[in-house]
């Protein structure tokens, strides 16, 4: 089929003129708007992605991701020492990484995500208790076993860790997350609810220090409100 230069100039136009409308729909319009309450970023997104789906398969890896992502992007707005992020759900990132990154935009030199479980046997000797896996360009994720009799001790555990990333206990930090619990415009619960709701969600920082046996002056705690 024989072609002269009008057909040619129209079908490079077309193909010009798709990748424009594709690139416009579709990362301005959607992709663009996808953030977490205004926040952007890895970890935003993933807040994101955990609230659409929550039960996804995908969860661990794309954690790792964002993981990866923002360790390459802070690999040079690293502090020295070791931050310690307790997390109750293993396959999530913490709250306080993601909380303390938006506000403090800086990580430590090495990251660990602490998950600590409890075996069905009552002792857990010392030498099981911990298994670490680098995840990440410095972050690495410690999980914790001990027996229904033990008695934790995060920091006394961590000293298992290899020996690159291992540091000196004044220059470890513990970081906690803690959900502050405020009256919504309307409350689902009485007042007198809501208070003692509120006295046991105050109460549990300190008795997480205590229990896990951290040393209170290396311990800080980010906050988030909730409204119920």
């Amino acid at each position: 089929m024989p072609t002269d230069p009008p057909q040619v100039l129209g079908v490079l136009s077309l193909i010009v003129w798709a990748l424009i409308l594709v690139v416009t729909v579709k990362y301005v319009l959607i992709t663009m708007r996808a953030d977490n309450h205004g926040e952007g970023g890895s970890f935003a997104l993933l807040a994101l992605l955990r609230r659409v789906a929550p039960r996804s398969r995908l969860l661990p890896a794309l954690s790792a991701a964002a993981l990866m992502a923002t360790a390459l992007f802070y690999g040079d707005a690293r502090v020295p020492g070791l931050g310690v992020y307790l997390s109750r759900d293993r396959p999530r990132v913490p709250f306080a990484l993601m909380k303390s990154l938006n506000l403090f935009h800086v990580l430590h030199q090495h990251v660990v995500i602490v998950s600590i479980q409890t075996a069905l046997s009552p002792r857990r000797s010392a030498g099981a208790r911990l298994r670490f896996q680098q995840i990440a360009l410095g972050v690495g994720h410690a999980i914790l076993t001990y027996g229904f009799l033990d008695r934790p001790d995060v920091p006394a555990a961590l000293t298992g860790l290899p020996a690159d990333w291992r540091c000196d206990p004044a220059d470890v930090s513990y970081f906690l997350g803690r959900h502050n619990i405020a009256a919504a415009a309307n409350p689902g619960m009485t007042q007198g609810r809501m208070w003692l709701f509120q006295t046991m969600m105050r109460l549990s920082g300190a008795a997480a220090v205590m229990y896990f046996r951290l040393p209170p002056a290396r311990v800080a705690e980010v906050g988030n409100e909730i409204a119920i």
